[in-house]
């Protein structure tokens, strides 16, 4: 391996001030496909998401549903609305599932 930024399948990126946060992700390497992708970061001040459709909040995490990601998607983001100020180190930690198919 090289040890570079394509070693690390996906780059996800958290910031904003502290009731407007946004989400996103990169794919390093777009002849790769990952599926059932999930990012998993806790739910706290009751989290208001623009996307609500992608994503679900279990009242501890704000899972946002991905599905799959690839060359047609190789990118995303999801905005945060909180209801009070929260510092952006309470997002942490985020936990990323994802499958690559055969």
């Amino acid at each position: 391996a090289g040890g570079g930024s394509l070693d690390v399948p996906l780059t996800v990126s958290i910031w904003g001030d502290d009731e407007n946060i946004l989400v996103q992700y990169e794919l390093n390497d777009e002849s790769r496909t990952y599926v059932n992708a999930v990012i998993t970061l806790p739910a706290v001040a009751d989290p208001v998401v623009e996307e609500a459709d992608e994503c679900e909040n279990t009242g501890s995490h704000l899972v946002w549903n991905i599905g799959t990601i690839n060359a047609d998607r190789p990118q995303a983001s999801i905005n945060i609305t909180m209801n009070h100020a929260v510092p952006v180190t309470q997002l942490e930690p985020i936990m990323i599932d994802f499958q690559s198919p055969m």
